[in-house]
């Protein structure tokens, strides 16, 4: 699993680092409201391209495996 995590975040992490900076600048010009939905448009947008051009995948994939991962170490701790 831990390999599978290492290349599902290398995926993720620049998605992640560009949608929030481009978050800060937009914030600045146009306000919150409007950048948060400009922003989430346009990096879905990107991502989207990302995942099916340069990476030939779905991101679903990762994202529900990501999930799966999230929940069973919440999971795990509450057990504790």
């Amino acid at each position: 699993m831990d390999v599978l995590l290492k290349s599902i975040l290398k995926r993720i992490v620049p998605v992640l680092v560009g949608g929030t900076t481009t978050g800060i600048i937009l914030i600045y010009f146009l306000g919150f409201f409007i950048a948060i939905f400009l922003n989430n448009i346009v990096w879905l947008i990107i991502s989207t391209f990302l995942y099916k051009v340069y990476w030939k995948m779905d991101g679903l994939e990762d994202i529900l495996i990501l999930y799966i991962f999230i929940f069973a170490k919440i999971k795990k701790e509450k057990n504790k």
